[in-house]
Formats: C-alpha cells, sequence, structure tokens
C-alpha cells in the first residue's frame, strides 16, 4: 500500500460528540460532514475505487463504456489518484492505458509535463518535431495552444534549423572519396564520376528533397541511391558515393540519442533562459 494511503488508514476515527439534545454532532462521512479529499474528484474517486477494488476493472475489456475517450479518462483519473497518493499499481494501469490507445503525440506530451512521465517524451517529441517541419503538416494553431511556450520553441526552433539543413544537404552532393585512397577498380576517369554524380544528386535526389509539396524524408535517400541507374558513373564509384551518405546518415543517428537526452534535460530540469532552449532545439535538427 502506498505511504499516503497508509496513513490515512491508520488514522483512529473520531470520537462521536453527544450534544445536549442527545444527537451524535460532527460525525465525519455522513452527508451533513463529508470527508473531503484534497485534490481529488467524486469521478477520479469511483475509477480509483473500481480499480482498487476490482469490482469494476477500468480497461478496455471490461469497461462499461470502453470507447477511446472513456478508456482515456479512466486512465488520466488512475494516473491523478495514483500520483497523489503514490499508488504505484494505478500508475502503472494507468499507462498501460494510455499507451493501448496510441493518443496523438501533443496529448501525450501534455500527460508527461502533468504526471512527469518521463519515458514519454522521446516518442512523442520524435513524432512532433517531423509534423511541425513538415510542408503541409498536421500540426496547427490549435495544437500550439496545448504545448508549453518552451515546448512550441524548441519545435519551431527546430523546425527552422531542420529546414535549412535539407536545403544544405540537397545543395551539396556527398563527395566521393579521392581517387588514390581507395581501389575504384575499373574507374579510369575519377574526375569524370565526380561531375555525372554531382548531376544525378541533382536531378535525382536534391528536387525531391527539396520539393514543395511532398519532399523526401532523409531516412529514404539511402534506398533511393541504391536503386538508381546513374549513366557515366562506373558501379565502384555508385557504391562509394552511396556508402559517403550512408555514413553520413549513420553520423546523424548517433545524434539522434544526444537529442532525446537533450529534450529529457529540458523535461526534467525545466531550462529558463532562451539560450538553452535554443541549444536543445539544434540538437533536435538530426530527426
Amino acid at each position: 500500500m502506498s505511504p499516503p494511503l497508509t496513513t490515512i488508514f491508520s488514522i483512529p476515527p473520531a470520537t462521536p460528540i453527544v450534544g445536549k439534545d442527545g444527537k451524535v454532532l460532527n460525525v465525519e462521512g455522513t452527508e451533513e460532514n463529508p470527508i473531503v479529499l484534497s485534490g481529488v474528484t467524486s469521478a477520479q474517486l469511483d475509477d480509483f475505487l473500481a480499480f482498487f477494488f476490482k469490482s469494476e476493472l477500468p480497461d478496455a475489456e471490461k469497461c462499461l463504456d470502453p470507447t477511446p475517450d472513456r478508456i482515456e479518462e479512466i486512465g488520466v483519473n488512475l494516473l491523478t489518484v495514483g500520483c497523489i497518493w503514490d499508488i504505484k499499481k494505478a500508475k502503472s494501469h494507468a499507462k498501460q492505458l494510455l499507451e493501448g490507445l496510441k493518443l496523438p503525440p501533443i496529448r501525450i506530451l501534455q500527460l508527461a509535463w502533468e504526471f512527469t512521465v518521463h519515458e514519454w517524451v522521446e516518442a512523442a517529441v520524435k513524432e512532433l518535431i517531423p509534423m511541425c517541419s513538415a510542408a503541409k503538416g498536421s500540426f496547427n494553431g490549435d495544437d500550439a495552444l496545448k504545448l508549453r511556450p518552451t515546448t512550441l520553441s524548441i519545435l519551431f526552433e527546430a523546425k527552422c534549423t531542420i529546414k535549412y539543413e535539407r536545403q544544405c544537404i540537397a545543395y551539396i552532393a556527398p563527395k566521393l572519396p579521392p581517387h588514390d585512397t581507395l581501389n575504384y577498380g575499373d574507374c579510369s576517369n575519377h574526375q569524370s564520376c565526380e561531375r555525372v554524380w554531382k548531376d544525378a544528386w541533382w536531378l535525382h535526389v536534391a528536387k525531391r528533397i527539396l520539393h514543395p509539396g511532398n519532399p523526401m524524408p532523409l531516412k529514404d535517400i539511402g534506398a533511393h541511391l541504391h536503386g538508381l541507374n546513374i549513366r557515366g558513373m562506373t558501379q565502384k564509384c555508385h557504391d562509394e558515393a552511396v556508402n559517403q551518405w550512408t555514413a553520413n546518415v549513420f553520423e546523424k543517428e548517433s545524434l539522434v540519442v544526444s537529442a532525446v537526452a537533450g529534450v529529457l534535460r529540458f523535461h526534467k530540469a525545466a531550462p529558463s533562459t532562451y539560450a538553452e532552449i535554443l541549444a536543445v532545439a539544434y540538437v533536435c535538427t538530426v530527426l
């Protein structure tokens, strides 16, 4: 049992006070003098008691009204009571209910802030950044109102930086290693392969990265490059060009860990200066 509930249940019952007329006065738990549980509503308490006594287990199978909205309400109610009274089983069951609903990332981030659920931050932020940086993303003004100003600063600073980084990636083709550093086999004119590669990058990759309506995700570029048939470029040079991009992506993927760590630091410590916010936004640009 949680420490708060242990304390509550260990409090001895009040001694009834009998008035001059013989009536009992000030008895707690009656309609005239109810027990007030600070911070808990009747609906939250109902859902918690149903879970606590297992008479109506609040899950998708046994809930009387198993709609997603109702299940979310039960999950939030259980999480509220579980956090206030430090009831681990209630918190754990609430998290299972809410995670099973596949809620929108903005809602998940809201709940993560409200109930300090650090493990929800990573996936929510990873999903939100592409939404707010897409050409026709689903991130709108109503969504913005649901987030903290500091969170919005991170997301939209990341959006601007992502746009700039995509432009840089599209504009400059990954360089081939110099001819004398690798065994290029039958490549007799490496400079020609380099020129062909730059043209192919612009025609087949860069334009798709910069497409205003349907930009290519950076994670799809490697597979796209593998499937290209570039005339005038040897297969060995083609393979090395793809390897250069793949190595670059691997480096970016390794930075995702830093991005998540930065966002979690913000979530746990709430940085107070705009410079700190921009620092977190910068590491998020690799997503």
